[in-house]
Parts: structure tokens; sequence; C-alpha cells
């Protein structure tokens, strides 16, 4: 147990769902698997480069770090070097097998959605990642498909089928084309 490796996820990290590119600054999805290799690959090139060394991990590294596909690692990278969060270039390793070197890796930047204003917040690099606020985005309408009002469903899934078997469990659909449940009271 002693010998257990962790990693803290920062609070406003952990609560992104995307993130700014910092080649085109367009927003760009953010799962917890991206989140996760972020981070490793960040405290690592933190780590090597404090000691004056060059960072490279194999994608079996964050295979076994993590238990995702290296295929996934693979397209998480990707994402990474295309949105411009890391920069890398190959050589050639000693066994003649190209290793990735890990150039940079910028300081991700999330947007904080507040009511009609954008704010810059500068965070310390070792704390947590820089944050931008964004304008909040108007929330979509629903739209009823059946008679009925919006209210959260029952905890227990009997009460749920029994309403539906009652004709008391309607469908709406979002602006997006999603559709929801919702129930009638009565």
């Amino acid at each position: 147990m002693s010998n257990e490796q962790f990693i803290m996820i920062p609070d406003v990290l952990a609560a992104a769902t995307d993130y700014i590119s910092p080649n085109t600054g367009e927003l760009i999805s953010l799962n917890f698997n991206q989140k996760y290799i972020y981070l490793l690959i960040q405290n690592r090139w933190r780590f090597f480069t404090s000691q004056k060394q060059r960072h490279y991990d194999t994608q079996e590294y964050f295979v076994g770090r993590s238990g995702m596909a290296v295929r996934t690692i693979r397209t998480i990278i990707k994402g990474f070097k295309d949105s411009g969060l890391i920069t890398t270039f190959d050589e050639k390793g000693f066994n003649g097998f190209n290793k990735t070197i890990y150039k940079t890796v910028k300081e991700i930047k999330l947007p904080v959605v507040k009511a009609a204003s954008v704010e810059v917040v500068e965070v310390a690099p070792v704390a947590a990642p820089a944050v931008v606020q964004v304008p909040a985005k108007p929330k979509p309408k629903k739209k009823a498909v059946k008679g009925g009002f919006d209210c959260p469903m029952p905890p227990n899934p009997r009460s749920t089928v029994e309403r539906f078997k009652a004709g008391k469990l309607n469908t709406y659909v979002e602006d997006d084309g999603t559709d929801k449940l919702f129930y009638e009271e009565g």
C-alpha cells in the first residue's frame, strides 16, 4: 500500500465538460478518461522537466495506469495534439522503434459558465488548470408530445411501470431530438 500512486483531480477540472483549444479557442468536449490521461501526462512532464530530462511514455504505460485500451489512449493523445494542448515529436529509440517525446504540455483552460459575463481567472500552474468564464446558454424549451406537466420521475421503478400502464406516463422531445419522460398527476 505504501507504494500506491494516485492522481488528484482539481474540483474545477472534475466538474468540467469542455476545455478551450489553445490552437483555435473553440470548446472541445472533455470526458473523465481525457481528464485522467491529461493529468498523468502533465504530472510526468512536470516531473521530468523539473529534473532537466525529456519526458516520454509509451502508450502501454498509460494503459497500465488507467486500464483503458491502447486505441482509447491513442485517440485521446491525438485529440490533445490536434487541439494544441500537448506538443510531441518522435525519436528513434535504441531498439529501432519510435518513442514519443512530450515537448510541451500546456495548462488546460476550462470554461466556467456565469450569468452573462466572461472573465479569465489566472490559476497557479501547480494548483489547478486555468479557468475561463463564458456566458450562459439559454435553456432549451421542452415540447410536450402529450398533455401533462414536467416533474421528477418517482424513485420506485414499479410505480413508473404502473403509471405507464395507466397511460399517465408521457414523453416530450427536447430541441436536440432526445426523448424525455414525465408523468401526469391525478
